[in-house]
């Protein structure tokens, strides 16, 4: 998929710019979380006894606190979740449609190529594409991952304006529904994403984040690193049950400051595979407590 293009413009001295693709933090969309339909027949489903029916093709928004919610499908099954303070929103997707995430950058013409973006391979509907688009169907899609500027429903603008005059660009990102995405990828490319040769009816759909949140464990000879693993365990017990925003930034500077001390580690009297170990897990760590939404 080749990159886009857009145009950027500077306040009160407005300069065209173009764009290619990237990353980039969201605008604030704080405890906003999108929900849509793609089915013929109603989706309903209730966020704390808050009932919701969505049409074909409908798009919705519910502004949530941080603290404990449940979700129940049409079906009765209910799913308790947490939302936690400095979330980006998300999408609450019960129905386990797929939704993708495009990253395009908003640069001064001959400036694109400072920006490299992170290409990733998807999976549509059979057919491949490599560009940097990411997808899932989790039931709870975390923005603070996702990081779409632009939610469902709302497209890119063909401009933007910044303050800063020394920016040689700036970058935005966008959640797309399904039939969305191919839209915009048919009008971006000129070419259509099936092929004559292609079945249009391919379950084959390929999904690269599935926010998946397991306390994660490891196993390590070294005391050291051992000790400061199960305390950050012990910290994430705590934190995917804080059910309210003051636990959980309490949780999260005691977790920056065991993040700190590992300054502190004497990586060069441990073992390489140790250290890849230990990394792997602090990743694992890292990630949880950045996460803007989590299932119980």
């Amino acid at each position: 998929m080749r990159f886009s293009l857009r145009i950027l413009a500077l306040a009160s001295m407005p300069i065209f710019l173009s764009a290619c693709d990237f990353f980039s933090d969201p605008d604030d969309h704080d405890g906003q979380f999108y929900f849509s339909n793609s089915a013929v027949s109603p989706l309903e489903f209730k966020i704390d006894e808050q009932s919701f029916s969505v049409k074909y093709n409908e798009i919705g928004m519910v502004e949530l606190k941080p603290g404990k919610h449940v979700l129940e499908t049409s079906d009765g099954k209910k799913q308790p979740f947490l939302v936690y303070s400095k979330n980006q929103g998300g999408i609450i997707n019960p129905n386990r449609e797929l939704y993708y995430t495009y990253n395009m950058v908003y640069a001064i013409e001959n400036h694109e190529s400072k920006f490299s973006p992170q290409n990733t391979e998807v999976v549509i509907d059979g057919v491949t594409l490599e560009g940097p688009i990411r997808s899932s169907d989790a039931v709870f899609i975390d923005n603070n991952v996702f990081r779409c500027t632009y939610p469902i429903g709302t497209p890119f603008p063909e401009e933007i304006v910044i303050y800063d005059k020394k920016s040689k660009g700036n970058i935005k990102s966008k959640c797309f529904r399904k039939k969305e995405f191919i839209d915009f990828y048919e009008q971006e490319s000129g070419e259509a994403l099936h092929s004559e040769h292609d079945s249009l009816n391919s379950n084959d759909n390929s999904v690269t984040d599935e926010f998946d949140y397991r306390i994660p464990t490891v196993d390590l000879s070294n005391l050291e690193l051992q000790k400061r693993a199960q305390n950050y365990i012990a910290l994430l017990n705590e934190y995917v049950n804080a059910d309210n925003a003051k636990k959980q930034e309490k949780i999260r500077e005691q977790y920056t400051k065991l993040a700190m001390d590992n300054t502190n580690i004497s990586y060069e009297k441990i073992d390489s595979e140790e250290r890849v170990k230990y990394d792997n897990f602090f990743r694992k760590v890292s990630h949880i407590i950045m996460a803007g939404i989590l299932s119980k």
